[in-house]
């Protein structure tokens, strides 16, 4: 049975990645930097932490793992950036150090998820290393929404009625060329661990993504902030099908919110 590592596993796209692998009969470490007494996080759970493939380890706990057995290792860097931790650069130097140490087969991948439009300062370090090693490459994502959407991104912040102001700043920090619901992606990812080039972009072949989704969600007061976007290449641009409409998506992604509500109302009355 094959092992992978998936660095974010309680998190978004990290979720979803996790939950693929664990469907596909593999075994996942699941390694994250929340609190697990979060709600949120209990819920996922719920959904992963049950199946007798997942190990979850603490992120503070990444130095003692031994990669020399495992396939693949996923690094969802597209994640913590969309956190509202402030210990980010902390986090970055535990992954970065970790990686510097590792020792992996010629078999094995490190996979680095990271947000196109995010300033690469930050995360300078882990870039860095990624050069160095051959069995890191680095996939840049555009936007990505669905069930778990952290409210500091666009979508999920109209969905729960976050202030103007609040909705604003995180339309302005995201890519709005392109989206891809995160259903659509695990599959995707698996396929790029094994290509030769280091830096990946994904985009959709559709066209207008981001705006399709910012027109169910989103009010019309909000238009003259997304129509100014910037484009920009990061790597080989890699086209995938986008098999869930923008419609599609945002109503899925609404209907898990209401449900996500529900379950904690129903908490507060025990």
């Amino acid at each position: 049975m094959q092992t992978s590592v998936v660095i974010g596993a309680y998190q978004f796209v990290g979720f979803h990645l996790a939950k693929y692998l664990l469907d596909q009969g593999e075994e996942v470490l699941g390694v994250d930097w929340e609190d697990m007494s979060e709600e949120s996080i209990e819920d996922k759970e719920m959904e992963i932490g049950r199946n007798s493939n997942f190990l979850y380890i603490p992120i503070h706990k990444l130095k003692y793992l031994s990669l020399e057995k495992q396939k693949n290792i996923y690094v969802s860097c597209y994640d913590l950036s969309k956190s509202k931790r402030d210990n980010q650069a902390e986090i970055i130097k535990v992954i970065a150090a970790f990686l510097k140490d590792s020792h992996l087969s010629k078999e094995s991948h490190i996979i680095m998820l990271m947000p196109i439009e995010e300033e690469r300062s930050m995360y300078q370090a882990l870039l860095q290393k990624a050069e160095e090693m051959s069995t890191v490459k680095v996939v840049f994502l555009p936007t990505v929404y669905g069930p778990w959407q952290p409210e500091t991104m666009s979508f999920e912040a109209a969905i729960r009625k976050k202030a103007p102001s609040e909705v604003e700043k995180a339309i302005e920090a995201e890519d709005r060329l392109d989206a891809l619901f995160v259903a659509d992606l695990p599959k995707v990812l698996v396929e790029l661990a094994s290509r030769d080039e280091k830096n990946i972009q994904v985009q959709s072949e559709a066209s207008n993504q981001w705006l399709e989704c910012a027109q169910l969600v989103l009010e019309d007061a909000y238009t003259g902030i997304y129509k100014e976007c910037s484009r920009k290449q990061r790597g080989m641009i890699y086209t995938i099908q986008n098999k869930t409409a923008p419609a599609d998506g945002i109503t899925m992604q609404q209907k898990h919110f209401r449900r996500w509500q529900l379950l904690k109302k129903w908490r507060e009355l025990e």
